[in-house]
Parts: C-alpha cells; structure tokens; sequence
C-alpha cells in the first residue's frame, strides 16, 4: 500500500499520550522501555475513528478505530512498541510511524477477549511503504455501513491480494497462511538451489510444487 489516508477533520484528536501512561497499562520489560525511550520521540493521539462521529452503525465491540502516530527518532523500530500499545488500548489501531516527514502505516488485527478486558491481537502486522504526503496518492476513508465493515476495509488495504473471503477474521486467518506458505517456498527455492544430488532435487522440487498449489489454492478461493 502507497497511499496516504485522508481520514475526516471531524474525528480529529491531536492528544498527546504520555510514555508512562503506556507503561502503566501494559506489560513492559525493561528492552521495550529502552526501545521507547530510545526509538521514539512523541506518541499523538491523531485521529478516533468512531462510530458516532462518522454516524454509523457499531458492531458489538467494535465502536472505534484509533489512529496512532508514533513520531521516531530513527527509521527502524522495534515492532514490541506496537505491541505494547495495542495491549494497552483496547480498540483496534492503525499506527502512523513518522520519521523527519515520511510516513508509514502499521495495523494488526485485533479483538477483544471474552471478559472485555484484554486485547488480542490475531494476526502479525501489516504495513505501508514509507511515504511522503506531498507526493503520494490520496485515499478518501471509504464510506461503509458499520465499524466492523470499516474495519474491514482498512486492513483489506494492507494485504496484496483480493481474497474472495467475505468474513474479516477469516480473510486475515487466510492471509496468515499465505505468508507462511510464502515463506516456505523461499526457503524450498533457497535449498533447491543449494542441493547438488539429484535425488534430494527432485523431492525438493516435488514439495515446492505441492506448496505452490495450495499457495494459488489459497489466493484464487
């Protein structure tokens, strides 16, 4: 995904969050303290996507959407920071990284758990290439019925491919099974490459076939 998000003025926020307020919220370690004090400038509250202010419909938990933007000292940033915040707010986030005026988005899907009172994150984290505002397409928030549709069309931004999946945490849960999928067959064509007797090629060869299959099983539904 290389665009920017234009998400509405009216659900504005500009509050900015306190390093210890997070800590105070979530499971922290000393590295991940570290990580903050060291990876990370200002933690602002831009944006609450929420149900009321965009005037549609929640879906049982689902009544907002937070925009996160984490101003960083350096370009990298350890993924534990985005843990810890989405364990210490509830409600799903999209994380806007902004270094020197290049601007990334990071999400995982995220639902609460039985007693309401813990956030689980079910999938890995999607992410944008780094962009710039001033040169970068414009992508207006889509108009959706409910939050969870929303939701849905958010993170369907930050996967590469138009799974014909209609259930949120399905789509995900496929996705998650092609990135592994993808995953093993590089290290398939890694050791194909590598092996020298015949032999071993060709059940190499025959399990890197087979994975190929269920990878376009998976892509095409």
């Amino acid at each position: 995904m290389k665009s920017w998000i234009n998400f509405p003025d009216r659900c504005r926020n500009d509050s900015v969050i306190t390093k210890s307020k997070i800590y105070d919220q979530a499971k922290v370690n000393s590295r991940l303290k570290e990580a903050f004090i060291e990876q990370v400038e200002k933690i602002i509250w831009r944006y609450k996507l929420s149900s009321s202010k965009l005037n549609i419909d929640s879906v049982d938990d689902l009544h907002e959407i937070q925009v996160i933007e984490l101003q960083l000292k350096k370009e990298d940033l350890n993924i534990g920071v985005l843990k810890v915040i989405d364990e210490a707010i509830l409600s799903p986030i999209i994380f806007l990284l902004n270094f020197q005026g290049h601007f990334r988005y990071f999400l995982a899907y995220k639902t609460l758990s039985q007693n309401k009172k813990e956030a689980i994150l079910k999938s890995s984290y999607l992410n944008s290439e780094w962009v710039s505002v001033e040169t970068t397409e414009k992508l207006t928030l889509s108009a959706e019925l409910n939050m969870e549709a929303l939701y849905f069309w958010l993170i369907k931004l930050f996967i590469p491919y138009a799974l014909k999946e209609t259930n949120l945490e399905s789509y995900v849960q496929i996705y998650e099974k092609i990135l592994k999928l993808e995953r093993e067959i590089h290290k398939l064509k890694s050791r194909l490459s590598k092996e020298k007797q015949f032999k071993k090629k060709v059940n190499i060869n025959i399990e890197l076939q087979e994975k190929e299959k269920e990878l376009k099983s998976l892509i095409n539904g």
